[in-house]
């Protein structure tokens, strides 16, 4: 597994993060409180609270968590763990999904998004979604994908992933990246 792709890896090297990794200040700043918004809603999912002083630190982060807190108000969020490797033996990958548990009464894959939601979420979930039916023997309809947009004034948009076709293409995503490593030399 040593040389096996990450999910992320995978999309990035087909050009899908390229609106993501252009540099910037903004674009820097914007990843780092993304990590922060995140590990801010895991221990929120996980029945904890955030220390005053985490808020004093990052007061960018504030309408984002507030956001999240909205959520888990207007909706009934059950985690049953976050940013979990899931390997798929079948295609050689791997990667860490955001969050997973029980939304509304259906296992969910969740993605938490601090900006925007990319047209291409779906297959990214569905490469979390597929490694993790793979190891726990679950069929993939057993589980929504869905992301969770946080906005800077408060509010959330949830968006469900519901197209199948997603799963083929990033089965396709997948195989290609290793046809390509098997048969494309690369400059070093």
């Amino acid at each position: 597994m040593t040389n096996w792709p990450r999910v992320t890896q995978i999309l990035r090297d087909f050009g899908f993060y390229s609106e993501f990794d252009a540099p910037s200040i903004k674009s820097d700043e914007a990843k780092v409180r993304g990590g922060y918004v995140d590990a801010g809603c895991n221990l929120l999912a996980a029945g904890k609270a955030i220390d005053t002083d985490w808020f004093v630190r990052h007061p960018e982060c504030v309408r984002y968590i507030d956001a999240y807190v909205r959520f888990l108000i207007e909706h009934n969020f059950s985690m049953h763990s976050c940013q979990q490797e899931v390997r798929s033996e079948r295609e050689r990958y791997y990667g860490h999904y955001d969050q997973f548990g029980l939304l509304d009464g259906r296992l969910t894959m969740l993605s938490l998004k601090s900006g925007s939601i990319p047209s291409w979420a779906g297959i990214q979930e569905a490469l979390y979604t597929m490694a993790l039916c793979e190891q726990k023997k679950l069929p993939r309809s057993s589980i929504m994908r869905q992301a969770l947009q946080l906005k800077a004034d408060g509010t959330y948009t949830l968006r469900a992933f519901t197209d199948p076709r997603e799963y083929d293409e990033a089965i396709l995503l997948v195989r290609a990246w290793w046809v390509r490593q098997r048969f494309v030399k690369r400059e070093p």
